[in-house]
């Protein structure tokens, strides 16, 4: 999974991942106090994967890269060098769900009723990636793994956030 976004907000949800068939199961990729994370798991099983030591909330636009290596999943921002790369350790129990939802931009309580407790609103998204296929941000666009269900503050163009 690939995303390109860029900010200058302390704290936001990026995009959220949801099994369609069993709502427990779940993946955000969030910016706590400026810093990239993934939380990943199930209610009753949490995992989390962070660059504490990289900030992102600096205006610039950067490349978050998921990819899941057996059990674990690897969190790379950018070129993913020195700080901006970590693993998860521990056993993950995220695995792969076909019809998974995708939510950019916000994170849902429920796919049936929608109703938001965070989202992306002082940033811009652009260049999603799913297995290699570009998702069309605009007309949620949807491939045989992902089904597009949610956008919030996602539209075309970006403004400045350098003034």
């Amino acid at each position: 999974f690939q995303i390109m976004f860029r900010t200058r907000e302390i704290s936001d949800n990026i995009l959220t991942l949801i099994d369609f068939h069993n709502d427990d199961t779940f993946m955000f990729l969030e910016i706590k106090s400026g810093h990239l994370q993934a939380r990943f798991g199930s209610k009753s099983d949490t995992q989390l994967v962070d660059l504490k030591h990289v900030l992102v909330n600096d205006g610039r636009w950067h490349t978050a890269y998921l990819d899941r290596y057996g059990q674990r999943l690897f969190l790379r921002l950018d070129d993913g060098e020195y700080y901006r790369s970590n693993i998860s350790y521990g056993k993950s129990i995220w695995k792969h769900f076909p019809n998974t939802l995708l939510n950019v931009g916000a994170r849902i309580d429920s796919a049936v009723h929608k109703i938001v407790t965070a989202d992306f609103n002082d940033g811009c998204i652009m260049d999603i990636r799913f297995n290699g296929q570009l998702l069309d941000l605009l007309n949620g666009s949807s491939s045989s793994d992902m089904k597009w269900t949610f956008q919030s503050n996602i539209k075309e163009g970006c403004d400045n956030l350098d003034n």
